[in-house]
C-alpha cells in the first residue's frame, strides 16, 4: 500500500516512437520485464527511461545486476545520456 497518493499515470521514455509504440509510455506503478539476448538494447532502453524520469525532476534507482557502474555510465555516454549530471544532482 502506498501511504502518500500515487500517481497512475503514463511515464514516457523520452523517445517519441518508442512512445507510441506502447501507447504513450509505460503505466506508473507497473512491472515491465525486458527479455532479449544480450547486447539487443535492454540495459539502454531503461537508461532512456532513467534519464527522462531524472529530466522530469523524479528521483531514480538504477539496478544493473551484471554489469559495474563504470560499464553504465560508459554505455550512457555513447548514446548521449546525460547519467552523470543526474547522478551528481542527487535525481
Amino acid at each position: 500500500e502506498h501511504h502518500t497518493p500515487f500517481r497512475s499515470d503514463i511515464t514516457p521514455s523520452g523517445n517519441a516512437e518508442f512512445d507510441q509504440l506502447l501507447g504513450g509510455g509505460l503505466e506508473r506503478g507497473t512491472n515491465a520485464l525486458l527479455l532479449g539476448p544480450a547486447g539487443v538494447g535492454k540495459s539502454s532502453l531503461t537508461l532512456t527511461y532513467a534519464i527522462a524520469a531524472a529530466q522530469r525532476g523524479e528521483h531514480v534507482v538504477f539496478f544493473a545486476f551484471d554489469e559495474g557502474r563504470g560499464t553504465v555510465e560508459a554505455r550512457s555516454r555513447t548514446l548521449g545520456l546525460p547519467l552523470e549530471k543526474y547522478i551528481e544532482s542527487g535525481h
